[in-house]
């Protein structure tokens, strides 16, 4: 087969996660569909993804029902939803950023009791988590930029407060991640031989 976007992109997923994407696919097409139907042949032969004949010998031999253009349109809508859950299957893999979303969905539809209660939930659990890295304040310092930046009336009593830590933890996180990028610039710049030295400056 062509190395189409869809091969190349099915071909670096694991056990795991096709049986993921197989259970999202569910939610945008159903069983004994085309859409499905191609799906699960592509499964079945997932070890030998990387060596699969002309696309067009496939739709003539499996899906003969299916013009040349009804089968390229197929591929590319299964790619778009490949692409939308990749999207979120690396979001739900960051940390805290499914928690930190639902503060920001629970402040925007008013919901200011339940996003207060997430986000005192969330910072607890950044803080006590010493396992973050680089990661912990700018987690910090989105939550808090979530919850001040918003209609919560929390900032009307406790306004200074969520300014303040939001300052803090910000700078914080800015310093870390200069440091980072100063450290990198610098090795590579050795290793490379190249100038960077305006950019370590």
């Amino acid at each position: 087969m062509n190395k189409t976007k869809l091969i190349r992109t099915l071909n670096t997923l694991t056990p795991e996660e096709w049986s993921s994407f197989r259970k999202y696919l569910l939610m945008h097409t159903r069983k004994g569909s085309d859409n499905f139907d191609f799906f699960e042949f592509l499964h079945i032969r997932k070890d030998r993804l990387s060596s699969m004949v002309d696309a067009d010998i496939i739709r003539e031999r499996h899906f003969a029902q299916l013009t040349s253009k009804g089968f390229s349109n197929m591929m590319s809508r299964i790619f778009n939803w490949l692409e939308e859950w990749l999207s979120i299957h690396e979001f739900k893999k960051q940390a805290y950023q499914q928690e930190l979303m639902l503060v920001k969905a629970y402040n925007k539809r008013g919901l200011y009791k339940l996003a207060d209660r997430t986000a005192k939930k969330t910072e607890d659990s950044i803080t006590k988590k010493p396992s973050l890295g680089i990661n912990k304040n700018k987690a910090i310092a989105d939550l808090y930029h979530i919850q001040y930046y918003s209609e919560n009336p929390i900032k009307q009593f406790n306004g200074g407060e969520i300014l303040s830590k939001l300052s803090d933890h910000y700078t914080a996180s800015v310093q870390e991640y200069v440091s980072t990028y100063v450290l990198e610039l610098i090795n590579f710049s050795r290793i490379k031989n190249i100038d960077l030295s305006s950019q370590i400056l």
